[in-house]
C-alpha cells in the first residue's frame, strides 16, 4: 500500500513539477517574444516619426520656395507694368513745342547713329 501510494504521489507530483516548469518556460518565451516585438515597434516608430519629419521640413521648404515664386514674379509683373507706363509716357506730348520736336528729333537720331556706329564696328 505504501508502494501504491508512493507511486500515485510522484507521478502527481512529477506531472505538477513538470507542469509549473513548462508553464514558466512558456512564459518565458513569451515575455521574451514581446520584448522583442516592443523593440522593433519602437524602431518603425521611429523610423515614420524621422520620416514624417523629414516629410514637414519638405513642404516647409515647397512653401517657401512657391513664396519666393509669387514674390519673383509679382516683382516682374510690376516691373513690366512700369516699363509699359513709361514707354506710354515717354511719347506722350508735352504741350511744349519746342521740346516735343526735340524729343521727335533727337531720339531717332541717336538710335540711328548708335546702330550706325554699331554697324561700322563690326
Amino acid at each position: 500500500m505504501i508502494s501504491a501510494l508512493l507511486s500515485f504521489l510522484g507521478g502527481s507530483v512529477f506531472r505538477m513539477v513538470f507542469g509549473e516548469v513548462s508553464a514558466f518556460l512558456t512564459k518565458m518565451q513569451d515575455h521574451a517574444q514581446e520584448m522583442e516585438r516592443l523593440r522593433l515597434q519602437a524602431e518603425l516608430d521611429d523610423k515614420n516619426h524621422q520620416r514624417s519629419l523629414e516629410n514637414l521640413r519638405l513642404q516647409s521648404d515647397l512653401g517657401v520656395r512657391q513664396i519666393e515664386a509669387q514674390r519673383d514674379s509679382a516683382v516682374s509683373q510690376s516691373d513690366a507694368q512700369a516699363f509699359g507706363y513709361a514707354m506710354r509716357d515717354a511719347f506722350k506730348p508735352t504741350g511744349i513745342p519746342f521740346v516735343d520736336i526735340w524729343n521727335g528729333i533727337i531720339r531717332p537720331a541717336a538710335a540711328t547713329l548708335v546702330l550706325g556706329l554699331w554697324f561700322l564696328k563690326l
